[in-house]
């Protein structure tokens, strides 16, 4: 899977469980593990994964 930019509140694309950011700028879907950026996203290096994993 690929990471997507995703608006919050909006459901995922996958399964459809809501998105919730919490002031977080990347979410990792709890039901089926999509990765979603955050579509008001203000830092730095888009696409650097927060987590720090590659």
């Amino acid at each position: 899977m690929s990471i997507d930019i995703i608006e919050d509140g909006m459901p995922c694309d996958y399964c459809g469980t809501l998105i919730q950011f919490f002031d977080d700028d990347f979410v990792i879907c709890p039901e089926c593990g999509a990765e979603f950026w955050n579509m008001d996203y203000t830092g730095e290096h888009f696409g650097d994964r927060p987590d720090n994993l590659h």
